[in-house]
């Protein structure tokens, strides 16, 4: 459900900011998503990827001298990756789908839609690496207190 919920509350916040840029006749966001966003997605995936590594290392030695169980940190992060492939599949169709001729001629506001989507997708992508990297502190913050 949390999922759902976060889905809706990016779509929701790219949406305005579409209408905001729109409003101002700005088309920087668009523009520079539209041009950039599937190598910054694998970016973040990659940086992601590696600070999970370091995450699960960390969590491996402090169960190895603590006996702790991180069963659920170890498949919140495969989830977490799993969730920025899913977004960078999502952000590739979107593209193609915005750049579609065909669509652009049938569907309304075709533009705001999957800018909106992909905007999204970015936004999403962000607080994923916002989450590992509470992940890094809160380790840290385990480490200094033994």
């Amino acid at each position: 459900m949390g999922y759902i919920k976060n889905i809706f509350a990016f779509l929701a916040i790219a949406f305005v900011l579409n209408i905001l840029s729109s409003s101002i006749e700005s088309s920087f966001f668009s523009s520079f998503l539209n041009e950039n966003v599937i190598i910054i997605l694998v970016t973040l995936l990659a940086i992601n990827t590696a600070t999970s590594g370091l995450i699960i290392s960390k969590l491996h030695e402090l169960s190895e001298k603590n006996g702790a169980d991180f069963n659920n940190s170890y498949n919140s992060l495969k989830n977490s990756l799993k969730e920025q492939i899913i977004i960078i599949i999502v952000c590739s169709f979107s593209l193609i789908l915005r750049n579609s001729k065909l669509l652009e001629a049938h569907l309304p506001f075709h533009y705001l839609i999957f800018d909106t989507i992909i905007f999204a997708t970015f936004i999403y992508s962000l607080d994923i690496l916002y989450d590992t990297g509470k992940a890094i502190f809160l380790i840290v913050n385990s480490i200094r207190k033994n």
